[in-house]
């Protein structure tokens, strides 16, 4: 769930115990297959999925699970990515209306 180092907190600790088992080839072969595989579909196709979908961008979700995490626990991985997607799109909106008033010469004043 968490983005970038999610793939790492499962595939380290049984790369650690294939080591101390006497498992080396095992060992290289889960900790090659986790970066590699998973990481790559987790982290690569994940964010690739999301920006063609909902047009989100990945920093926006990758911001947002750091920020949700410590702020919301575990419901944060869910909602901080939606959020500061919407707060950002409050953001643009507010800008478009913005820069329409001083396009069509009213001003401000009169709002």
């Amino acid at each position: 769930m968490i983005p970038f180092i999610g793939t790492f907190i499962g595939i380290l600790p049984v790369f650690i115990l294939s080591l101390a088992a006497g498992k080396d080839f095992q060992a290289w072969g889960v900790l090659i297959y986790g970066i590699v595989v998973v990481g790559s579909t987790d982290n690569l196709i994940r964010l690739y999925v999301l920006k063609k979908l909902d047009d989100v961008h990945p920093l926006i979700t990758f911001i947002g699970v750091i920020i949700g995490v410590p702020l919301f626990g575990f419901i944060g991985l869910i909602f901080c990515p939606l959020l500061l997607s919407l707060f950002l799109l409050l953001v643009r909106i507010y800008k478009r209306e913005f820069d329409e008033t001083i396009h069509n010469g009213t001003k401000i004043e009169n709002y």
